[in-house]
């Protein structure tokens, strides 16, 4: 997603207008401290896929069963856990991802014990 500087300034004005419009106040001369985050920080500081808080859309294609596995395809031994990976977000299903990860992490071990 493009949030430059340019598209940052257009979105900061629609919100102060906003907040003007229904408030009666023009916060403009008084902010002292101003600083934005976005998406693309967002997706840099944390490694978000697409700069995403809660994970994958809740599609057919990306629900449930069909949402990344545990463990990482790319990385021996790294295994992932929470709202992006089965069985989605919300604080039960990141509770149950992170057993299933666990689950994973013996699995894995117990076959190189074996």
């Amino acid at each position: 997603m493009d949030d430059g500087d340019a598209i940052r300034a257009e979105y900061r004005d629609l919100l102060l207008d906003d907040v003007g419009t229904h408030t009666g106040l023009d916060l403009r001369e008084r902010i002292v401290v101003e600083e934005d985050f976005c998406v693309s920080d967002f997706a840099a500081r944390y490694n978000a896929a697409e700069g995403s808080a809660l994970g994958f859309a809740h599609t057919l294609r990306q629900t449930g069963p069909l949402r990344p596995d545990h463990r990482s395809s790319a990385l021996d031994g790294l295994y992932f856990t929470g709202g992006y990976t089965r069985p989605g977000i919300g604080v039960p299903m990141c509770l149950i991802s992170g057993e299933h990860a666990a689950n994973a992490v013996l699995e894995d071990f117990a076959r190189v014990d074996a």
